[in-house]
């Protein structure tokens, strides 16, 4: 059993507890013996005026002889035998004919219901009674005196007898003193009683406690046990179980504490990112091997040796130093602070600051994180260049396709205008005057290649518009009419220009346009140029079957789709039909291409409005294009 600890008496758990239990004895002790000296002192005052009234009534019939014979020297007797009488103090005869005579200290006259005076009036002899005294706890019996005279009962004096409360403590005393010295006695036995048991049933248990408390260190968990000794499940035996679950919860807490420092250990030390903690100064207190790498030391605690000042010694510019931890102080952590940084062999490279400011025991600490990014600046750097160098060649790329296109806009309206003036020549005034079947045929030979020449110099036309088209929208040079349009009658009017088409090659063009639609703020013949590349598309790639041509909304955006039932487009070319001279129906069918250019057109001026547009196609079933654009107001159109 270990010692009991140095713990003084006086502020031992026992010894307050016993002081406790004293006092609690001590107020209940007090009360029960207030009240048995109370019930004692009134008992004791009952008897004593009980015995004065027989004295007085025994004294009676002598003393109404006395009065009526007018023998003073015998009431004098009976005044003297009076005082001898115990528990009498005092003693007060008043006479009808002799006046009054007192022994010992009758009180003076008092109040109303005190002991009668000496001048009472004589009527009041025939009263008798007791009271509680007035001065100095005296209290009294008094009754009449009567003396037959003529055969009448005729009151000849009343006699008072006086006692006080020293009489009655005289008689209490005794009986108070063995109370007191019970008590002491008493309370002296339970003290030592109570304190013996105390300090084995508590203090040594406690004690036991006390000492398992201070041999359970994180240190030394294993060891750790709590045994009070005591018998049965009081609260010490629970309190004991108490202990020892939760030294056990401390131990498998430690254990869980160990393998996660060993895990974030690991982690520290294994990382790809330079990780540290430094103070506000400027100083580190911890990094790991990856900071070192990167600053250019052999090992962190060469860091930590060398550097002293990171504002000088890491920063390239130490003003950022203090920009970063003005970011700190008010936002209280930085992400991605990207800066130049000096290696410890002066070589300059870039770095990606992360961190945060702590608070710890009043002091404030910056821990975070750093990544090497100088290859990424390098790589972004070229990707920069290069994203220069491209938009530089596609500027001179789209002013050499827009010199070269105006450029040969005006001879090629020059051939075609020749070669449909020598068309008509051939056609009214050569060919009907030819007789030779073989200059005849000679003749429809021209003009069969002039159709040619005709055909593919509107081709070549059509191809140079698109050109100058699409150079100017994406050089945004385009001069764009906006207002609210209604798409429902932008579509009518492409299917109107379409229509021939469709019937030339038994197609049914049809419509299906939502009339409630809001409107779109776009340029109106943009957006029908749209429509018909479209639907001539469509056209163009379907044998039979059916266009349909639709409008709706979805959420804030209204779509406008062309579908058709023809040759359809391969999953795998649906990303692709957008592209500049893209043509995929080379593959799938040998009818004559266009200039490639018509869709990337409708891309970029969709793009241009804030729209969308995309394909939707089945290999053999049809093709569905689609483009969105965002509304601008419920207000539905008039188609």
């Amino acid at each position: 059993m270990p010692p009991i600890q140095n713990v003084p008496i006086r502020d031992s758990i026992a010894a307050r507890l016993l002081l406790r239990v004293f006092l609690v004895y001590l107020g209940i002790a007090a009360v029960l013996t207030l009240a048995h000296l109370a019930a004692e002192y009134q008992n004791r005052k009952a008897a004593i005026t009980q015995g004065l009234e027989s004295v007085a009534k025994t004294i009676a019939p002598g003393l109404a002889t006395a009065v009526y014979n007018v023998d003073r020297e015998q009431v004098r007797s009976f005044l003297t035998g009076l005082m001898d009488c115990a528990d009498v103090t005092g003693v007060r005869i008043t006479t009808r004919y002799q006046g009054v005579f007192e022994a010992g200290a009758p009180p003076a006259t008092g109040p109303s219901g005190a002991a009668p005076s000496a001048d009472a009036p004589l009527v009041d002899l025939e009263t008798d009674g007791n009271g509680p005294g007035g001065q100095g706890g005296t209290f009294w019996f008094s009754m009449p005196v009567f003396h037959p005279v003529a055969g009448e009962r005729v009151p000849m004096a009343r006699i008072t007898l006086f006692s006080d409360s020293s009489v009655i403590l005289g008689k209490v005393w005794p009986g108070l003193l063995f109370i007191l010295a019970n008590f002491v006695i008493s309370s002296a036995a339970l003290w030592a009683i109570f304190l013996w048991f105390s300090r084995r049933m508590l203090a040594r248990p406690l004690a036991a406690l006390t000492a398992a408390a201070a041999r359970a260190h994180l240190d030394n968990l294993e060891g750790a046990h709590v045994d009070v000794q005591t018998t049965g499940r009081n609260e010490l035996k629970v309190l004991e179980e108490s202990f020892n679950a939760m030294l056990a919860r401390l131990r498998r807490s430690q254990g869980e504490l160990r393998r996660a420092e060993s895990k974030y250990r690991a982690i520290f030390e294994n990382a790809l990112e330079g990780i540290f903690r430094s103070s506000v100064d400027g100083r580190f207190l911890d990094v790991n091997p990856a900071l070192a790498r990167i600053l250019g030391y052999d090992s962190p605690a060469q860091v930590l040796a060398e550097v002293t000042d990171v504002s000088t010694q890491v920063y390239v510019q130490p003003e950022e130093r203090k920009e970063m931890l003005a970011l700190l102080r008010r936002r209280r952590q930085v992400v991605g602070f990207e800066m130049a940084s000096r290696r410890r062999d002066g070589r300059i490279i870039w770095v990606s600051f992360s961190a945060r400011l702590v608070s710890e025991e009043g002091a404030d600490y910056v821990e975070g994180s750093i990544e090497d990014i100088t290859g990424r600046r390098t790589v972004a750097e070229a990707l920069r260049q290069a994203k220069e160098t491209a938009e530089t060649a596609s500027r001179m790329k789209s002013e050499f396709l827009s010199l070269v296109s105006h450029e040969l806009r005006t001879p090629m309206t020059s051939v075609l205008g020749f070669a449909k003036l020598m068309d008509k020549k051939l056609r009214s005034a050569v060919l009907p005057r030819l007789d030779d079947p073989a200059a005849e045929r000679a003749a429809r030979q021209i003009l069969e290649n002039l159709g040619i020449v005709i055909e593919e110099g509107q081709r070549l036309t059509g191809l140079i518009n698109d050109l100058l088209d699409l150079t100017r929208l994406e050089a945004g040079k385009v001069e764009w009419r906006m207002s609210p349009v209604h798409l429902g009658e932008i579509l009518d009017r492409a299917l109107a220009a379409t229509r021939v088409l469709a019937e030339e090659r038994g197609l049914r063009l049809r419509a299906e346009v939502d009339g409630h639609l809001p409107a779109v703020l776009g340029d109106a013949d943009r957006l029908v140029q749209v429509c018909i590349n479209l639907i001539s598309n469509a056209v163009k790639f379907t044998d039979t079957g059916s266009i349909i041509c639709r409008t709706q909304r979805d959420d804030g955006r209204i779509l406008v789709s062309v579908a058709d039932t023809g040759v359809g487009i391969a999953p795998e070319n649906l990303a692709l039909v957008f592209d500049k001279f893209r043509q995929l129906g080379d593959v799938m069918t040998d009818r004559p291409q266009g200039s490639g250019l018509g869709l990337a057109i409708c891309k970029e001026i969709v793009e241009s409005h804030g729209g969308r547009i995309w394909a939707d196609a089945i290999p053999g079933k049809g093709s569905v294009f689609t483009f969105s654009l965002p509304a601008i107001a419920d207000v539905p159109g008039e188609n």
